[in-house]
């Protein structure tokens, strides 16, 4: 074949279309952890005095120095078990004899590195016992037992991190052979102190601060070549020096000049100082109980920070920080503000002119949290005042007087608030240290346990017989009213203090009644004075009722007294019937009415207590609920009802039945019979069903609902007088015609629809889904590509004047239709470049639907799933040969998506990218390059095209 030769060449592009919505979401999250490997190892240096300048302050150094003032030395023995804890600041030496081979010395909180403690952990490694000796100005020596025996690892020493007792690496330092003792004196170093000053630093990388030829021989050599010595040649006295390069086996202390024993000693840190740093702060001090105010009207409440002794000596604070956070619960029944709270400092309290503290308070529902600031100036004054300091966090909250509020933060009688604390400090005292630690205080349950004042009516002149029981005498006729003086809703209830006790004798007598409040459980005792006399008393209870009681009355064994009327008493919904002598006198054979003579019979010959007789009006009426009782009822009603229900409740004290009668214009309309079946009849609900048409006439009706009580035979007892009456006014309209609107919208409220409008007579009902011409609507938008989200209820009552109501639905960007292919037909092709472009679209037109009510970007993205191939042979590919023209832009398409089109629907509705944009010019095509066409025959490419959302 000639290069001019033609290629005659069938192409079709197959198109596979999908619909994808895009949306990402990034999100940066940083996490900081402290690695527990501790860093590289630390290592032991040491400033020579002779030439201060040898080395600069590490940065990353540890600071090794007492950084409290509670430092102790623990004694462990061989098994670990600890044995003696020692102050490290005693009044006076403390010695410990005998520290044994494989015994363990630890030292707490002898420095700081990046903000956690350190301890130094000191043990006989050597097969001789030893002492310690621990002086008040902080030196701890170590004393061996035999000085001449050649063991080279008599005393080794190692850095722990204090919480978690892990080991520093490579940080094991021994006492040389022939060491006598050995002293350190730890007392302070803080970073940033004087170096000139300094013995020691630790710091963490590898001979990075020791610049110096001289090394260290980890011989147990006698003679060792000094960087720097100090001290006598008496045994055990000087100092101690180190010297040298790190090995596996870490540095050794010390050294000797000869066999006889004598020392250098390597002083850790300057001696006499102890530590400035205020550390070692105590959880929050929360009591258990808070007291109310005098007044009973506040909640008063002292929480206490213990803080620890310190000094200022060669310590000045730049930027150290306090943070207390309080938080109480339930405290919906109080009224917190942020003047409720006041700040004391040993005793003294600190004025809030926001120079010392900042304190702000926070509400979330039942939670209150109080945050306290103390500024730095005042950390400094008080960090240069040598003696231990309390701060103290005064409350006084109102307590709200409101019974809903109060009984809902109730717990068995009191009220209880759990509060918990946080306290945040950061003691940065220089550059590269800080000191930062939480201290948290758990829930601490403070209960607060209110004693309102209770008072009561006192009656005076009250009569007994002599002899009498306490009990027997009802408590209230005693006394009346009881009630609490601050909370008028809580109940008090009385009962006697000692209700077995006989007054004995004759004249006045003095019981104590204990007034008791329901709610808060506080109780008040209140004095009554009786007078006690030979003659027997009748007395009177009101039993439930109001009023002014019956004077007592007096009368002998040959006497008696007169029964008193009940006239001065009432009782709400109740009438009096007379006396009993018991208070719940359903059983009672015998009732005394006014004017019966008491003390005739020999079982009456003592004192009594007559109580009222009350009977419950047979039956309440109610307006349709058991809240408000009246005798008067209207009611409203269309005339397409059937019938109106008329409901009253009752409630009777005994067994009872009644017959009722409906009457219109003295006509009887409706009977009926209704009973009560049990004794103490509850209020209950019943109802009277009467027909319309019954009542004939529109308009205002007036009818009489009359209750006759029935005997036991059924007879009415009084057919003259009804024992109640209820009248109704029921008023009957004719119901109007009423329109209903039905509204088709997006989920921004937009018409998608013109609104159905339908009507019917007020109050009728309507069922949406029988209506023919709304489900048609609704499925029209639904075919036009909306998606229903929110209906209304499918039945309602038409209400006067109009109804309205929603079909809510949301817009959707949808494909709509795509070509199955697109075929390039047969094309005639040589060496030359060439581009094919309109192809024959096969199929639907690709269409794009966009109903959203935010009309927002869309894009179509194509991707080659298969280049064009051969269908001959598929190992005959034209690559990089389909593209997208787009306004003159080609677009090459590869096995990734790539942006084709990109549109914005200006109205809800479709886009057709056939007719818009491939009919003009735009479009997929053809792209040859020369000689790119290797053997006639089909071609064939497959693609996918994506549309998404771009936003």
């Amino acid at each position: 074949m000639t290069k001019k030769m033609k290629k005659l060449i069938g192409i079709v592009l197959f198109v596979a279309l999908s619909w994808l919505f895009v949306f990402t979401k990034a999100e940066v999250v940083e996490a900081y952890s402290w690695s527990k490997t501790l860093g590289n190892s630390p290592k032991v240096v040491q400033i020579d005095p002779e030439n201060p300048n040898i080395g600069d302050v590490d940065p990353n150094a540890i600071n090794l120095g007492l950084v409290g003032v509670d430092n102790t030395i623990s004694i462990y023995n061989t098994s670990g078990v600890l044995t003696k804890t020692i102050p490290l600041y005693p009044t006076s030496t403390v010695y410990h004899n005998n520290f044994m081979p494989n015994e363990t010395a630890r030292v707490s909180k002898a420095g700081i590195y990046k903000g956690r403690y350190v301890d130094l952990m000191f043990k006989n490694t050597g097969v001789y016992s030893g002492n310690i000796d621990i002086s008040p100005n902080g030196t701890v020596t170590f004393y061996r037992a035999n000085t001449y025996e050649a063991y080279a690892k008599y005393l080794t020493m190692k850095i722990v991190d204090h919480e978690t007792s892990e080991e520093f690496k490579d940080n094991t330092f021994y006492m040389p052979t022939y060491m006598g003792s050995i002293g350190y004196s730890l007392g302070n170093y803080v970073k940033g102190y004087d170096k000139s000053l300094t013995k020691a630093y630790y710091i963490p990388s590898a001979d990075a601060f020791l610049k110096s030829s001289a090394y260290l021989d980890t011989t147990s050599n006698a003679a060792f070549d000094f960087m720097s010595a100090q001290g006598s040649n008496k045994t055990g006295e000087g100092y101690f020096t180190i010297y040298g390069q790190t090995s596996a086996a870490g540095y050794s202390f010390g050294s000797i000049t000869s066999n006889s024993g004598s020392a250098t000693a390597m002083p850790f840190f300057s001696p006499g100082l102890k530590s400035p740093l205020p550390v070692d702060y105590l959880p929050l001090a929360i009591p258990k109980t808070a007291s109310p105010s005098a007044d009973q009207k506040k909640m008063e409440l002292t929480m206490k920070q213990e803080l620890s002794k310190q000094t200022i000596d060669k310590y000045v604070p730049d930027n150290d920080s306090f943070k207390l956070t309080i938080t109480e619960e339930n405290t919906d029944f109080l009224d917190i503000q942020k003047n409720d709270f006041s700040l004391f400092m040993n005793n003294q309290e600190v004025v809030n002119d926001g120079t010392a503290y900042v304190l702000d308070l926070a509400k979330s529902g039942d939670k209150t949290t109080i945050t306290v600031n103390l500024k730095t100036s005042y950390l400094k004054e008080q960090n240069g005042i040598a003696q231990a300091k309390a701060i103290e966090i005064r409350q006084s909250s109102a307590i709200k007087q409101n019974e809903s509020d109060m009984k809902a933060a109730m717990n068995e009688q009191k009220f209880t608030v759990p509060i918990a604390a946080k306290l945040s400090y950061d003691l940065k005292f220089d550059e590269a240290s800080t000191l930062k630690k939480e201290i948290n205080t758990p829930n601490q349950d403070v209960a607060l346990a209110l004693t309102p004042p209770l008072t009561a009516d006192i009656t005076a002149n009250y009569m007994v017989t002599s002899g009498t029981k306490v009990s027997d005498i009802p408590i209230d006729n005693l006394v009346k009213n009881l009630r609490n003086t601050m909370y008028d809703w809580d109940q008090v209830t009385a009962s006697y203090a000692s209700p077995t006790t006989n007054l004995n004798g004759t004249g006045n007598q003095i019981i104590v009644v204990n007034l008791i409040s329901d709610t808060f459980g506080n109780k008040v005792p209140v004095n009554v004075t009786v007078r006690a006399q030979s003659n027997y008393i009748l007395s009177y209870n009101a039993n439930g009722g109001q009023g002014t009681l019956p004077a007592q009355a007096t009368f002998t064994s040959s006497t008696t007294a007169t029964v008193a009327s009940g006239a001065t008493l009432s009782k709400e919904g109740a009438t009096f019937m007379g006396w009993s002598l018991e208070s719940d006198p359903k059983n009672q054979t015998k009732i005394y009415k006014p004017g019966d003579k008491y003390g005739t019979l020999a079982a009456e010959k003592k004192s009594a207590t007559l109580y009222a007789v009350w009977k419950l009006d047979a039956v309440l009426y109610t307006s349709w609920d058991d809240k408000t009782p009246t005798k008067e009822l209207s009611k409203t009603i269309y005339r397409d009802t059937t019938e109106t229900v008329l409901p009253f409740y009752w409630k009777t004290t005994d067994k009872v039945k009644y017959k009722v009668n409906v009457s219109l214009k003295d006509e009887v309309i409706l009977t009926k019979t209704i009973e009560n079946t049990v004794d103490d009849q509850q209020l209950t609900k019943a109802e009277l069903a009467i027909l319309l048409a019954k009542v004939p006439d529109n308009g205002s009706n007036a009818l009489t609902v009359d209750f006759y009580e029935l005997d036991t035979t059924g007879d009415v007892l009084n057919p003259l007088k009804p024992s109640d009456t209820l009248n109704l006014a029921l008023t009957i309209e004719v119901p109007p015609i009423s329109e209903y609107t039905v509204n088709f919208i997006d989920e921004k409220g937009n018409a998608l629809h013109d609104p159905y409008v339908g009507s019917g007579l007020t109050g009728s009902v309507v069922k949406l889904s029988d209506v023919e011409e709304i489900k048609a609507i609704v499925d029209g938008l639904k075919a036009d590509n909306y998606n229903l989200i929110e209906s209304p209820a499918d039945e309602f009552s038409i209400k006067s004047g109009g109804s309205s109501m929603d079909y809510k639905f949301s817009g959707l960007l949808t494909l709509l239709s795509a070509p199955s292919s697109l075929d390039f037909d047969i094309k005639k092709v040589d060496i030359r470049a060439e581009k094919f472009t309109n192809p024959e679209v096969k199929g639907d037109p690709l269409v794009i639907s966009d109903t959203r009510a935010d009309k927002l970007k869309w894009n179509l993205k194509a991707k080659l799933d298969q280049p064009l191939t051969s269908l001959d042979n598929k190992d005959v590919i034209i690559p990089n040969s389909i593209k997208y023209n787009n306004q003159d832009e080609e677009i090459a398409l590869t096995d990734e998506d790539v942006v084709i089109l990109s549109h914005t629907n200006t109205a809800s509705g479709q886009y057709n990218v056939t007719q818009e944009q491939w009919s003009r010019g735009d479009g997929f095509m053809l792209d040859l390059a020369p000689g790119a066409v290797k053997a006639l025959g089909k071609y064939q490419a497959k693609m996918t095209i994506t549309l998404e959302n771009a936003k």
